[in-house]
């Protein structure tokens, strides 16, 4: 099973015209990402996947085009989301598991993915990661990527005066209710760690990555662009995107 997901996200996006540009943004942000999720699943197929914080849908696009069957799950999403899954026969829930509990029997899945959606929890990330396993089966896998905190960039950002984004202007409406829309908490790899095993899980593999490549705005862009990858390069741990394997206990 190839983990090579460029042509699954081409053939998705041809025909989805108003978000296009956002969308293969993200896309390469987020590649090296998506490439070693399906690296850590090759070879343990065909597996029955609940992808939570679906996005835009290309990874869950990629691991059905692997011979997998996956569920996809988001707190909302959008037409982009809709399409890749209708393409690729995925079903495709809204459901924010901070509030409501998985509509999943137990021992459901033998993975889950939490790519990227850990920092948006607003208040009981443990209760959110024991929701998971409950539906994990005895010998499953849980796969959670989120932002680093103590990242290159991040750093900087913090002795520049920036915090992260949170857009308090423009709320997310989800079945009635008001919810601001960014990342709420950022975690370094021993506070993820710490919050898995509080959770009932033994992390099994801890990794610290780049995001894919995107291009940098301008000199200035550039610039800071290649002083982050030269200071990550001596220094690993200051990496963008903290990526952990763990497992029900």
């Amino acid at each position: 099973m190839t983990h090579n997901i460029e042509n699954v996200v081409d053939i998705n996006l041809r025909n989805i015209a108003t978000q296009i540009p956002r969308g293969r943004y993200y896309f390469r942000r987020h590649v090296v990402r998506y490439q070693k999720i399906l690296k850590s699943l090759s070879g343990k197929g065909p597996l029955t996947i609940l992808d939570i914080g679906v996005g835009y849908g290309f990874l869950a696009a990629a691991m059905k085009k692997a011979g997998h069957r996956v569920f996809a799950l988001d707190f909302f999403y959008g037409e982009v989301a809709e399409e890749v899954c209708r393409q690729f026969a995925i079903p495709l829930l809204m459901l924010n598991m901070e509030v409501h509990e998985l509509p999943f029997q137990d021992e459901s899945f033998d993975v889950v993915v939490l790519g990227e959606v850990i920092e948006h929890f607003t208040s009981d990330p443990v209760g959110s990661l024991e929701k998971a396993r409950r539906v994990l089966k005895e010998d499953g896998m849980l796969i959670v990527t989120t932002p680093n905190s103590l990242s290159a960039v991040n750093r900087i950002k913090r002795f520049l005066g920036q915090g992260d984004r949170l857009t308090y202007q423009s709320p997310v409406m989800v079945s009635g209710n008001s919810y601001l829309y960014g990342h709420h908490r950022l975690f370094c790899m021993d506070e993820l760690q710490e919050l898995l095993e509080k959770a009932g899980y033994q992390v099994c593999d801890r990794q610290i990555i780049f995001p894919g490549k995107v291009s940098p705005g301008g000199v200035r862009g550039l610039l800071g662009a290649v002083v982050v990858r030269l200071i990550c390069l001596l220094v690993p741990k200051l990496k963008n995107i903290l990526l952990v394997i763990a497992r029900p206990i």
